[in-house]
């Protein structure tokens, strides 16, 4: 049976408000999907970034972009395999959790795995102990930090 892998991971860096550290901050995540095995370059990747967002919203975000994204990607007979280190939201997907807070995200997935029309999508844990895991690790911090980069460093105008 052939796969479509899809391996996602966010990145927060929570900003402080009085004198704790909020888990809510500038976030990104990144994802990248490969055929039938978990090494190579990907066939897909892509990644989202908020200004402010907390890690299991953009992680779910990232899910959406991805499925919508790999939709064409799969075929009939084939699996899709979503992986992250998201443990929330991997067993709210799984429906080991209740969504909540969280049920407008869960609904948009639900909503497009109904595209998928009967493609079976699981949801599971992969963890950074694996070398492909560890770059999405990686672009998920590279991007969010190149986004801040490229636009707080903007020069301001000289007078005249």
């Amino acid at each position: 049976m052939r796969c479509l892998y899809i391996l996602i991971d966010s990145s927060t860096k929570g900003v402080k408000k009085d004198t704790k550290k909020t888990k809510y901050g500038e976030s990104s995540a990144f994802w990248c999907a490969f055929r039938n095995k978990l090494e190579g370059m990907p066939c897909r990747a892509g990644f989202i970034y908020s200004n402010y967002e907390g890690t299991n919203k953009i992680f779910f975000d990232g899910v959406i972009r991805a499925l919508e994204s790999c939709y064409y990607l799969v075929r009939q007979g084939w699996i899709v395999k979503v992986m992250g280190d998201n443990k929330p939201v991997i067993k709210i997907l799984r429906g080991e959790w209740q969504a909540i807070e969280l049920k407008p995200f869960y609904n948009q997935v639900k909503e497009i795995e109904r595209k998928y029309r009967g493609k079976e999508i699981s949801y599971d844990y992969m963890g950074e102990e694996t070398e492909i895991y560890k770059k999405v690790d990686e672009g998920a911090k590279h991007y969010r930090n190149f986004i801040k980069q490229k636009f707080e460093k903007t020069e301001k105008p000289k007078n005249k």
